[in-house]
């Protein structure tokens, strides 16, 4: 951020230079020391890649806000590409995230990004780590409250309890202080009393607290990247409300769920009724029985059974997949790594809108257009010859034709990837009765091979 501020002001100072030769000599460009020597010698930095990409960055900067420019940065300094060479993949890319959520809060708060560029220098001067949770389950489901979201994103995100009162507990003790109200205390005239100071430190209360609950609600809703779903009993008499609420009303809000109500007119074409009596939920919890309360002087009876035979002949289960059968280096396990997280990055994108450089790639080299059926991480059990295959195929494409394309890193030459196609496309050509072709795609080479099986 301070190279692409200095471009822009056109300040080639000794910062200038500083900034200069610590983004040349990092991972990102890794220019030699002989190399970054002649560029200062020759005062030629504007005929170096680093030069010419923050210019075009320092260019939009009077147009865009801070969280715009880090992702710009980002995505146009390839962090996500070049930080396999930097240790932990895993780990950077947190790192990476959770910087752009930072810059997210300011651009919220209205911070120009040279605040948000003090704000990241006075952390680096105080020596101070921006803190951040590994928060990665994998297959798994985040559970938290609303507070502890704050930063994160999700591609679904469920809501519950939005029919639970707000806290009021506050305001409920007998004697309280208020900077502006002073001492409220009650008083005794023939029995105990409030003063009239109660209730208006109430409504002031209110007032605030259903202004917090709002910006609260607002974070809620914002960390779902792609689908929302509120479940919540409103109510079944839906009044008109128009595009802004009545104050009166907003006054009356003391729970999420009345929130929600006040404007599901608005919402009535996302609103989904569902009967509880009709999804088959069980109910034998209500018949437990408390063991302590059995007659054991009941009558003896004898059990009736009988013999059941159940053909039991054991399958040959194999992985689709190439295993791995050795302990794997540190650079091996990163590499692994970055790949787990580039099949993620696909399995979350939308392919004909996305904006990742490495999506579009894909996109362009496969012609994916909006008659493609696409299917993602499409989980397969397949039984042959008494052989049982269990796989995850990355991607089919169904258009004129059927393509099943398998991610790589990088190398896509080795053999073993063609038996894992074989059972690919042999599960596909018996399910879907048609052609199957079958690619391997290099995703650092961005480079896509047919094999011919």
């Amino acid at each position: 951020m301070g190279l692409i501020i200095k471009i822009k002001n056109q300040v080639l100072d000794s910062e200038f230079k500083y900034y200069f030769v610590s983004i040349a000599r990092s991972y990102l460009f890794e220019y030699s020391d002989n190399d970054i020597i002649k560029i200062i010698n020759n005062n030629s930095y504007n005929k170096t890649d680093l030069y010419n990409i923050a210019f075009n960055i320092a260019k939009m900067l009077d147009n865009i806000n801070s969280y715009e420019l880090i992702k710009i940065i980002i995505n146009d300094f390839k962090f996500y590409k070049n930080s396999i060479k930097v240790g932990n993949v895993n780990e950077t890319i947190i790192r990476i995230d959770n910087l752009i959520n930072y810059a997210r809060v300011s651009s919220n708060n209205n911070e120009t990004y040279e605040d948000f560029k003090n704000y990241l220098d006075n952390i680096i001067n105080s020596k101070d780590d921006i803190t951040y949770k590994d928060l990665s389950l994998g297959n798994g489901v985040k559970i938290m409250n609303i507070h502890k979201s704050k930063g994160l994103e999700f591609p679904i995100c469920y809501f519950s309890g939005f029919y639970k009162k707000f806290n009021t507990s506050d305001i409920k003790d007998r004697i309280i202080f208020d900077k502006e109200l002073g001492i409220i205390t009650p008083f005794f005239k023939d029995k105990q009393e409030m003063l009239i100071t109660k209730d208006l430190l109430k409504s002031k209360y209110n007032i605030n607290n259903i202004s917090e609950q709002i910006r609260l609600l607002y974070v809620a809703l914002t960390r779902a990247k792609e689908k929302i779903i509120m479940v919540m009993p409103l109510d079944e008499e839906k009044k008109y409300t128009p595009k802004i609420v009545d104050d009166l009303i907003r006054k009356k809000y003391n729970s999420f769920l009345s929130i929600i109500n006040s404007i599901s007119k608005n919402i009535e074409n996302y609103i989904y009724n569902v009967d509880i009596n009709k999804l088959g939920l069980s109910k034998d919890y209500l018949n437990l029985i408390n063991i302590d309360k059995l007659n054991t002087n009941s009558k003896n009876e004898i059990i009736k059974f009988d013999n059941i035979e159940i053909q039991n002949d054991l399958l040959i289960e194999n992985h689709a997949s190439k295993i791995v059968n050795k302990i794997i280096s540190k650079e091996e396990k990163e590499k692994m790594e970055y790949g787990l997280y580039i099949h993620s990055l696909f399995e979350n994108s939308d392919f004909l809108h996305s904006k990742e450089t490495t999506v579009q790639n894909l996109v362009n080299l496969l012609n994916i257009n909006e008659n493609t059926k696409i299917y993602k991480e499409h989980e397969f059990i397949y039984e042959e010859d008494g052989i049982k295959y269990h796989g995850i195929i990355d991607l089919i494409l169904i258009d004129d034709d059927i393509k099943i394309i398998d991610y790589k890193l990088k190398n896509i030459d080795d053999d073993a990837y063609k038996n894992q196609l074989r059972v690919y496309k042999s599960y596909l050509t018996k399910v879907l009765n048609k052609e199957v072709k079958t690619y391997l795609y290099s995703i650092v080479d961005n480079k896509i091979k047919e094999i011919l099986l």
